[in-house]
Order: C-alpha cells, then structure tokens, then sequence
C-alpha cells in the first residue's frame, strides 16, 4: 500500500491497477474500495467482461455459447498497450501474489528487456498471511450463495432464463500484437444446468479435543505464543535452522482418531462422546522437515489410584490450572467439576436461513471449542484408540504450507525421538505432560453430496467446504508460460508429462497451496524444451 502512495506522489510514475475482477459487476465496488482506502490510481484496468456472448443466442434455450476470458491474457494485453502507447516509459515493477502468474510475467518481462521496450523490469512476490473471516459472518454468506443457487434452480426449472455472470463485449485486439497470439487457444463457455445444493452438519474427525486453555499451554511449549509455566518443548534435531514461526500453526490443536463420525460400537468401546480422555505427550517427530508433531498415548497409570509416582508430573486441566500430583488434581476437580466444566461450552441453536435450509451451528465457533457434553465422569475414562490399529496418536503442531505439506503428512512420521522438556533457564526437567481433553467430534457446515448404495446400506458422502485442495490446472500453467508461441496439443501434452514427473520426483503433490513450486517447475521444464527446441533447429 505504502509502495502506491509513493508512485502516486510521484510525477514522472504512472501508477494501474491491473485486476481480474470484471468491470460490468466489479467495477463501481472496486472504486468504492481504493477510495476507502485513501488510494490513488491514475488508471483501474478491470477485465473488461468474464465471458462475451456468442452469436445471438435465445434467452431461454440452451445451450447458450460465450467465449470465456482469460485473466492473465488481459492483463498481459493491457500492459503491452501501455508500453505501446507511452514509450516514454521504459522502467516497469509489478506487484503479484498468484505465482502461475508472476512465472509468466518474469518471462514477458525479460522479453520486454531483450527487444529494447524497457531498461528495467522487476517484479514483487506478495505473500500475505492468512487472515481469516468472522465464522459467523462467513456461514452467513456462505448460506446467503446457497439460497441464491436454490433459487436460480427453481427459476431454470420453469423455464426461465440461465444465470451467467459477467456478459460483456470481447476486449478489442490490437493488430500489432496478433502475433503474440495472446487471446489463443480460446474457450468455449455453455452454460449448464444448475442443481440443488443442500447443506448439513458435517463430522470431518472425531477425536479428543482441547479447551482453548489447554491448547494456548501446548502452544505455548511448543511455540513460545501461550501460556506453559515457563516451559518448553525442542523441536526435532531434524527441523534445525528453520524459522516455524512462519509455519502453519494449527488453530485447533486437537488428536484425530476416527475419520469422519464414528460408528457406534467404536464410541462404545472408547467411552463415548464426552468422555474424558488423559493425553500423554510421549515423543516428537518430523517428516522431511516440512511437519512436526508430538506423538501421544493414554496415561499408563490409574488416574484415580491414591498412590502419587515418585516422577514429576504436570496434569493440565480444562481451565488452563496445572497440577503436579494426581492427589490435588482429584481435589481441585471434585470441588469444582462444575465451573471446569464450563470451559467447554460453546453457543448453541439452530440457524434458520430462507425457506428450505436449516444448519446446525452449534459447534461452529472461532475458536473450534469443543461441543457442549454433561460433567466429566471419572467412571468412565474415554481410550485413545486409532480407527487403524498400529497407527500413531499425534498432535499436529505446524507445517510449511509453501514448501507442500498438509496438516495430515504428520501420519507419514516414522521416527520419534525422545521428547525433551526444559524450563526457563534452558535446564532439562523430566516431567510427564498429561493434557485432559474429552471424546468430542469435529462439526463444521458442508455440502451433503448425492447418496450412495452398497448391498446393505445407504450412506451419504460428505464434502466439507474448504478442506481440501484443488488441483493446479497443469495445462493451462504450461500455455500460459508459452504465450509467445503456439504450441501443439502433442508438445503440451509431452510438457504437461515432464511436469508431473518432475514434481513426483520433488516429491511436491498437486495442491493449490504448492501453485509456485508448481509454476517454478513448469518454467524450468518449458525452458528446456525451448532450449532443445533451438539446438535442434
């Protein structure tokens, strides 16, 4: 932001906003925010259309044919207008955080350099941190996108006209730059037929959870950013020299044990939702030095017996209290199970949006606390137990989402190595960690897909919105990278191979989070194939 005040306050800058935002629906609300925002920008270049109609098509009749624009071929159009239009100027720096992008703009930029267009071309990487919306605020929204599919099915379902947002007129070309061929290979849009979409309560895992109190310690041990009596947890060996700071750190610290909601006779025979559960921290782990986690058992020793150990132990109750004796554990508890207890309540009820969608919301909160359950009842201690049996019991703590990992690579971990506490003077203190958590399930809002048949059930597939990656569209990164030149559906077909062949032996997966790895590869490989292509000719 800084940056653009100071283009703006300077004469001899022309400062753009280059946006994929198309004018005919984004237009006046983009100016309302750079205006908010104090910005000022000597043009705002938004797409000029989405998809532009083809032919004159009837409004009722599919299928209804557009030709869709790309983003990038905007924008790359656009900026050889400027340099076209004012070669005054010869000194260019971008701004960009899709990194398929910024692959294809270093690569026009250093042609702009070669053939004289500029003297200096540079480019910025932006990498914001994650912020995330009020959850409240998003389900709304979220709900508010539902209601209007629902609503537009009913509408094509009587006839009426199909919902196809951002109709404009295609950009014009400029005849000195056909050459560049930046508005090919072109693609067709038909409008398909919408359907219903239906929302519910979705259980991704169901596990042991922590109250917020019992999770800022753990943080606090494991990343200095919670309360932790002073104490600490080091690393791996293996993760030496790597800043976790600007990892991913879990906002629900929690130890995942049934994927998806748990059948009944597995609650039976762990001790049901509510339970409470006695997690052991035991060992600590890596994976490529990409992720790390603590590995976890339940508590060997009878919580309730009347003998306290010899050994030093720290017992972290719900409330966030720690205990060093299973004696005054059981005292603080019996007094006060009931305001304990309280620490895991969250805001309950139901959400009535529209006519025809009714969400349970109960357990949807910022902080991911677990569900409302009656007072912890040591008759019944809940059991750790993996729906696979000889599979580990961890604790996420952080992973290097830029480097590819996913918070689930932690089951990849197969070494453990002894875990280390020490206090504030760096001293190392044997010390058994016990966290009191409770059985809960994991409750979000999702879409509920179509259902499917086996021989003797019928059970419905759950998608829950957001949790997993999609996939980098290859092909389309690969045409984007060789703008300059038309190439056959047999050679990208050959690219598109050595990409992901490439990426298997990087070990990097297919995911939208490892889009600039993925670019960085596709770059590299299409910069050899040039390199052969010119030796050879």
């Amino acid at each position: 932001v800084q940056s653009v005040r100071n283009s703006a306050e300077s004469a001899d800058c022309l400062t753009v906003l280059l946006t994929g935002r198309n004018a005919p629906v984004f237009g006046e609300r983009l100016l309302r925010m750079v205006s908010a925002k104090g910005l000022a920008f000597d043009i705002i270049a938004a797409k000029p259309t989405t998809v532009a109609a083809i032919g004159d098509p009837a409004q009722h009749s599919p299928p209804e044919k557009y030709l869709k624009v790309h983003t990038f071929s905007t924008k790359l159009d656009f900026l050889y207008n400027i340099l076209l239009e004012y070669p005054a100027v010869k000194s260019m720096h971008l701004w960009d955080d899709r990194p398929c992008q910024i692959a294809a703009f270093r690569q026009a930029g250093e042609e702009w350099l070669r053939n004289g267009m500029l003297r200096e071309f540079d480019i910025t990487t932006i990498k914001e941190p994650l912020i995330y919306m009020d959850p409240r605020l998003e389900i709304k929204l979220v709900l508010d996108m539902v209601s209007a599919n629902n609503r537009q099915v009913e509408i094509e379902a009587h006839g009426g006209p199909f919902l196809v947002a951002g109709v404009g007129p295609l950009p014009r070309r400029r005849p000195d730059l056909e050459h560049l061929r930046l508005w090919d290979p072109v693609e067709t849009y038909v409008p398909r037929k919408r359907s219903r979409i239906q929302v519910g309560k979705v259980v991704p895992y169901t596990g042991v959870k922590f109250s917020p109190a019992v999770q800022s310690f753990l943080r606090g041990l494991t990343h200095r950013g919670g309360e932790s009596e002073g104490m600490k947890i080091e690393p791996p060996s293996g993760l030496g020299g790597k800043d976790l700071q600007r990892w991913v750190q879990p906002d629900d610290l929690h130890v995942a044990l049934w994927s998806g909601k748990a059948t009944a006779e597995y609650l039976e025979a762990v001790g049901g939702l509510g339970a409470p559960v006695f997690v052991e921290l035991e060992r600590i782990g890596e994976h490529k030095g990409r992720i790390w986690a603590i590995k976890v058992k339940d508590m060997e020793e009878d919580l309730l017996g009347t003998a306290d150990g010899t050994e030093q132990l720290m017992i972290v109750a719900p409330d966030g209290q720690t205990f060093t004796s299973r004696g005054s554990f059981l005292a603080a508890w019996s007094c006060c199970s009931h305001s304990l207890n309280r620490e895991f309540g969250t805001r309950s009820g139901l959400v009535q949006h529209s006519q025809d969608i009714l969400v349970d919301v109960s357990t949807v909160r910022a902080n991911n606390e677990p569900q409302p359950m009656e007072a912890l009842n040591f008759a019944r201690i809940g059991k750790m137990k993996p729906q696979r049996k000889d599979t580990p019991t961890y604790i996420t703590l952080g992973y290097d989402r830029f480097n590819g990992a996913h918070a689930t690579d932690a089951r990849n971990i197969t070494t453990w190595q002894s875990l280390v506490v020490a206090n504030a003077q760096g001293e190392s203190v044997p010390t058994r960690i016990i966290l009191v958590g409770t059985l809960a399930e994991k409750s979000l809002i999702g879409q509920l897909r179509s259902a499917t048949t086996t021989t003797t059930t019928t059970s419905a597939t759950y998608t829950m919105n957001g949790t997993s990656d999609p996939d980098v569209c290859i092909d389309s990164l690969i045409q984007n990278l060789t703008y300059e030149r038309r190439i056959s559906a047999k050679l990208l077909r050959e690219l598109t191979r050595n990409v992901q062949e490439e990426m298997e032996r990087l070990s990097v997966e297919n995911r939208i989070t490892n889009e600039e790895r993925i670019a960085t590869i596709a770059q590299e490989v299409c910069n050899r194939s040039e390199a052969l292509r010119v030796c050879s000719a």
